[in-house]
């Protein structure tokens, strides 16, 4: 009986199959190649900035393009790339598969959050195209530049805006697959470290958002109808979007960073052909950076003013956090020492990591 090869889908039938899918390993791709194509994009900024720096006045940009580019290289860079790759793209590929699940456990919500991520970021660049063009205020947005600035920063905290509610949906999703779905016999100590390292950043990420929308809603807010928390001419306090903002973008860092440590541990036991060397410490030690890293965000604020005893307790938490950090490489280095090394490629990055992350983490105790 001869056996007829299945013919092959047209390009709309892809197309179709991509706006409507609700395949956990479908959005995972949708993700991560979204999230590449923002990094080339980025390096296409990257370049025009270095170009603009090559020589002494030049003018290949404008001072006001050389701002605007600049904006859109830290954004799409940390808000559109780096976060999503580790975390919502390698993510919705492989947690359910390490976790013996079907999908995740909300599919039609996490199609909807890849969307609503994507609008996102289209919303961002076209600011470009528009009168007043893109934003020009650097991704912080510090208020009062941003009240004062042109249309384009609409453009920007509505994408923001977006993002956060992508970005809840995505992390409430995870957190609900990890503790429901795990296959029988599958408990949370049983469980990959990519996986717990998922759930931490998750965790931390949901905990946090809450900074940022506050900060962006009230300056849009402040550009719209003039309402403000910030405008110390009618006893508001400037300072407060600062706590604001960095209340969220101080943890973003250990979101981005989380699941590539996760990363590194799985890749460090496979080629070392050995479990990981202390796993409850490595778990613990993610749940304290998860801890910990709500509680330095004023690290980046140590010359606005506030009291002396403020700053201390930040130094503090800022030095402390720095030990789940250490702990993580330990188990790295302890995951190595004494393993069947095979010497190929991923194993060279996660050397190149600890060398790179050691030196980075040198010059003050903040590691990343």
């Amino acid at each position: 009986m001869a056996i007829t090869a299945k013919p092959k889908a047209g390009l709309w039938a892809v197309l179709w199959d991509l706006l409507t899918t609700v395949d956990h390993k479908k959005i995972g791709l949708m993700y991560t190649a979204t999230a590449f194509f923002a990094f080339a994009l980025a390096g296409v900024f990257s370049l025009l900035i270095r170009a603009q720096l090559a020589v002494p006045n030049n003018t290949l940009l404008t001072g006001e393009q050389y701002n605007q580019i600049l904006t859109l290289h830290g954004a799409t860079m940390l808000f559109f790339f780096i976060i999503q790759a580790g975390l919502t793209g390698f993510g919705n590929f492989v947690v359910p598969l390490m976790l013996g699940a079907r999908d995740v456990a909300l599919p039609r919500v996490n199609a909807f959050s890849y969307w609503a991520f994507l609008g996102a970021m289209i919303l961002a660049l076209m600011s470009y195209f528009f009168p007043g063009g893109a934003p020009s205020v650097g991704w912080t947005f510090y208020y009062p530049f941003s009240v004062q600035s042109g249309s384009g920063v609409d453009f920007y905290l509505a994408a923001i805006l977006l993002l956060g509610f992508s970005s809840l949906l995505g992390n409430a999703n995870f957190i609900a697959t990890i503790y429901n779905l795990r296959a029988q016999g599958m408990s949370m100590w049983k469980m990959p470290m990519y996986v717990w390292s998922v759930f931490a950043a998750s965790v931390l990420n949901l905990f946090s958002l809450a900074g940022l929308t506050a900060a962006t809603l009230l300056v849009l807010l402040d550009r719209k109808i003039g309402l403000t928390w910030f405008n110390p001419d009618i006893g508001g306090d400037p300072v407060l979007f600062q706590q604001f903002f960095w209340f969220y973008s101080h943890p973003t860092v250990y979101v981005m960073l989380l699941p590539y440590l996760g990363i590194l541990a799985e890749v460090a036991s496979t080629f070392a052909r050995k479990p990981l060397f202390g796993y409850k410490q490595m778990v613990w030690a993610q749940m304290g950076i998860v801890v910990l890293g709500t509680m330095v965000w004023a690290h980046h604020m140590f010359t606005v003013g506030e009291s002396t005893l403020f700053q201390i307790a930040f130094a503090f938490f800022t030095a402390l956090i720095a030990v789940p950090t250490g702990v993580k490489l330990f188990n790295l280095i302890g995951t190595l020492w004494g393993g069947k090394l095979q010497m190929h490629t991923p194993l060279y990055w996660v050397l190149g990591f600890i060398f790179n992350f050691l030196l980075g983490g040198l010059p003050g105790s903040c590691s990343p």
